[in-house]
């Protein structure tokens, strides 16, 4: 069930992303973009923290580099690792990306009702803790 509201979301996001004129955004652009805000983020964290395989991590790349959202660099503390970071078209990407997210939450608060949609919030954020509970960290 999660999953596939996980999906539905994520498709909503895409979809709204699209209409803003962003229709080479991958669906896995979703959950992989705001992993590397930052200096950059070495692909098997990113599979780490995704819970799927570095090849998949790859394959999920692949359209956002050829976009430019996303850029391969030298690791500066290992000569042979690499890390992802955004470009600045990425990092623009995904600060839109946060902004539609907000929009379809707020989509979603007002058909279900402040009060549901806070309750909805604690309860998956209280399941998530059970499931990972070093998610916090």
């Amino acid at each position: 069930m999660c999953r596939r509201l996980e999906r539905l979301f994520g498709d909503r996001i895409q979809s709204h992303l699209s209409t803003l004129g962003y229709d080479d955004v991958p669906a896995a652009a979703v959950s992989l973009l705001p992993l590397l805000e930052g200096k950059g983020v070495r692909p098997v964290t990113l599979a780490n923290k995704l819970k799927i395989s570095k090849q998949a991590v790859q394959q999920s790349l692949k359209p956002l580099e050829t976009s430019k959202y996303v850029e391969t660099v030298p690791d500066p503390t290992d000569g042979r690792g690499k890390l992802v970071k955004l470009t600045e078209s990425g990092d623009t990407l995904l600060k839109t990306m946060h902004k539609v997210k907000q929009s379809v939450q707020d989509e979603l608060r007002s058909q279900i009702g402040k009060k549901t949609f806070k309750k909805m919030e604690e309860s998956l954020n209280e399941i998530e803790a059970i499931l990972d509970p070093g998610i916090h960290d």
